[in-house]
């Protein structure tokens, strides 16, 4: 299969990552297994104002808060509507401060940190059309699914690193799961150049019917990280019973 690259950095076109309606995303638990450590995730997705959180100004809802909450922890995020661009991420995993726990917020071209178990808070300039890889399994809903396209961008990697990556479409497959088997999208993000062998690639299956919520993300393990499975548990998929048949057209 022949990919057509789109490039975001430096040729930026800022509404590529297309909005499929993140608020239908349905309410829904999904499961993670971290090395040997298993969760339930709880995940929630509202359009909200970016001049309020609760949208009570009356503005239109130009952007979305996502949600994760686990038993001790929570992530929490915004993305901006058009772009699906990351303006905030907020992730916590206990009552005291811990290494995984971080505040980003992402202006323009330039990208604040704030890791308080590290004792590290400072601004980095970043390049336009940067990517959180913590809302990923949010932002590339938006990917051109039906392009076929391979996609390429910039993440902030062991701060405050930028690294090329890429998000490359691999294929209609179907997916079985505990709730059932679905009809799904397949997409690789890995890293390019030089770094390619410091990060894994990284597997998301999305739903094939709009908003296309993510069903599974697979992280394999390697010498610097643990495997890592996130999947649907319960809740609805968007538009799919538990067959995928038929939906491939």
């Amino acid at each position: 299969m022949e990919h057509k690259s789109v490039h975001l950095p430096g040729a930026l076109k800022p509404f590529l990552f297309q909005d499929p309606g993140l608020d239908r995303n349905p309410v829904r638990t999904l499961y993670r297994v971290h090395g040997k450590v298993e969760i339930e995730i709880e995940e929630r997705v509202r359009a909200v104002s970016s001049g309020s959180s609760n949208n009570l100004s009356g503005n239109p809802a130009d952007c979305y808060e996502v949600q994760w909450r686990w038993k001790k922890g929570f992530r929490f995020g915004i993305l901006s509507r058009q772009g699906l661009w990351p303006m905030r991420l907020e992730q916590r995993s206990g009552g005291v401060p811990h290494l995984d726990d971080l505040q980003v917020t992402y202006e323009k071209e330039r990208a604040h940190l704030n890791i308080p178990g590290r004792d590290l808070c400072e601004w980095v300039t970043v390049p336009m059309g940067v990517m959180e890889p913590n809302l990923y399994a949010f932002s590339l809903q938006g990917f051109p699914f039906e392009k076929k396209e391979k996609v390429v961008f910039s993440e902030l990697f062991h701060w405050p690193t930028v690294v090329k990556k890429y998000a490359l479409y691999q294929g209609k497959v179907d997916l079985s799961t505990r709730l059932g088997t679905f009809a799904c999208h397949l997409v690789e993000v890995g890293n390019r150049g030089l770094t390619r062998h410091l990060a894994p690639r990284v597997k998301f299956w999305f739903n094939i019917h709009s908003p296309h919520e993510m069903l599974r993300v697979e992280v394999p393990k390697g010498t610097f990280w643990e495997s890592e499975v996130i999947e649907i548990m319960s809740g609805e998929v968007t538009g799919q019973s538990t067959r995928a048949d038929n939906v491939y057209g």
